[in-house]
Parts: structure tokens; sequence; C-alpha cells
């Protein structure tokens, strides 16, 4: 996720390749970046730390405590941008300070073609010009939306979550056109390219998409038929609990 909010900065112009530092703790890692986008690689994060204004942390959640400890003592002026599931304000704060700039941000892996939301959080010492840094540097990732902090886990669940439950949905379409005698290539054209006008429709339309899915079911018809079939199986239950299952995740690994 680094890589593609790195990408977008350099694409949209936001940040020249000469502003951006790239450390990983695996440094062919980060040299194969900094390559790529012609930004600085470095395998001294104390002295990248001393050099930046600001700082993106994008680590696993567990990984979180000893980073901080780790980074504590280089970034007491340093505004804290932190992608980590689950690790809250208040989390950060009580490592970093109760004085830190910090900043939590949920992207998704539609940023790696500057789609999807980039939903964002401020903590009450963040200013007016690091609001306005954060919000034009996820901007070149796609769309941003600043939340109160007790909704991030709900809209977690929808934005972040969502590609993979798209991808579990057209992947079982692949499969059943397989199923029913479709070569896997003929079948994976028409799922993606299904998939893809009807995100373009519904983007395009002046109707919501329960008017366009009512557009193509005609009474005792083909479509008619497998929705049945779908709702016979509690589908959207289904989807409807797994959204649920991903925010009691959340709440979990922020605890």
């Amino acid at each position: 996720m680094g890589e593609a909010i790195i990408a977008g900065a350099v694409k949209s112009e936001m940040l020249k390749p000469h502003e951006i530092f790239c450390f990983d703790k695996v440094e062919k890692k980060a040299a194969d970046v900094a390559d790529r986008y012609k930004v600085i690689f470095t395998d001294d994060l104390s002295g990248c730390l001393q050099q930046c204004n600001s700082v993106l942390v994008c680590v696993k959640p567990q990984d979180i405590p000893a980073l901080f400890i780790e980074i504590k003592p280089y970034i007491n002026d340093k505004l804290m941008i932190s992608i980590a599931a689950g690790v809250r304000i208040e989390m950060m704060e009580s490592m970093l300070g109760m004085g830190a700039r910090i900043v939590r941000v949920m992207p998704s892996v539609l940023a790696r073609v500057q789609r999807g939301f980039n939903l964002v959080v401020f903590n009450k010492n963040v200013i007016d010009e690091d609001r306005e840094f954060v919000i034009d540097l996820f901007s070149g990732t796609g769309k941003v939306a600043s939340i109160d902090e007790h909704l991030f886990d709900a809209a977690m669940a929808v934005s972040a979550c969502g590609p993979a439950l798209f991808f579990l949905f057209l992947e079982s379409i692949i499969d059943a056109g397989v199923h029913v005698g479709l070569s896997r290539e003929l079948a994976t054209g028409l799922a993606y390219e299904t998939f893809e006008g009807s995100g373009t429709l519904l983007l395009k339309s002046d109707v919501d998409h329960v008017s366009l899915k009512n557009s193509v079911i005609s009474p005792g018809g083909t479509t008619a038929s497998a929705i049945a079939v779908l709702e016979r199986g509690s589908l959207r239950a289904l989807l409807i609990d797994s959204l649920f299952a991903a925010v009691d995740r959340a709440k979990h690994l922020g605890n």
C-alpha cells in the first residue's frame, strides 16, 4: 500500500521524487520501490526521520508498538500518518505522546489505480496545514473522506474490505460459467467486461443501483430465476454478516 501512495503522490505531482524517502526493513523492497519511482532509498531510519517533515507508517498493526518505540526519539515535531488497521488515535497518542500530530488513514487496494476512498481521521493536534497536506497526498490515490473515528471501522468494512468481496463474487461467476460449459478464458473475459461495464453504467447513470438491477430483471425471465436462487440462499444476509464480522475484527485489533 505504501508503494501505491508513493505512486499517486509522484503521478499527481503532489510531491517531487526527491522529496520522498523510502525505508523498509527489507532493504531490497525499499530499493526496488525507490528505483521505480526515482524517490530516495535509505537504509538509515533515524537519519531519514530527521530529514522529514511528515512520516507515513505502512506496517501491520502488530508491528506498530515496536516501531513507535524505535522512532519516538526522532519524531517530536513530525506529522505522523498511519494506515495500520485497528490502531486508534488514542493508542498512538499513548505511544507517541499526547502532543503528537497524528492522522489515521485507511486506503484500499483500489489506490493502485487511483480509485476508491481514503478514510481519514485527524487528532486534535493536527493543524490546517497538515490537513491540507494529507488530503492532497491521498487525493493522488482516490477520493478522500474525513470522518469521525467512531465510524471508522464501519466505513473501512465497506471501502477497504469491499473489493475482496467483489473479487470473490466475480470468481464465483467465472467458475459458474466454466461449470456450464464455457472455457475459463471466455468465462473470465465475459465476467470482467460485465463487471467493468456495470460499474461504468452505474457511475454514468442518473438512476440508482436498485433501478438498474430491476431494469435487467424480466418477469419470469432468466435473471429473475438466478436472483431467486441467491435470495433463497440468503446472499444479502451473508454479505451483511461478513461486513459485521469485519467491523468486529477491526475493533478487536484496536484492543
